[in-house]
């Protein structure tokens, strides 16, 4: 969808959006706190431990 939500929500900067999409640009950085899952009103992310 390219909304932003998740990229905006995520406590460290794991995500960034390129034009419209999103994409992770630091995947180490991710705490795995689901935020950017939870936020996501078309369920097209999905966090894995």
């Amino acid at each position: 969808m390219g909304c932003s939500i998740c990229v905006d929500f995520c406590p460290t900067n794991v995500l960034e959006m390129r034009g419209t999409v999103v994409a992770v640009k630091d995947l180490a950085a991710c705490t795995r706190c689901q935020l950017c899952d939870l936020r996501c009103p078309d369920f097209a992310i999905q966090v894995f431990d």
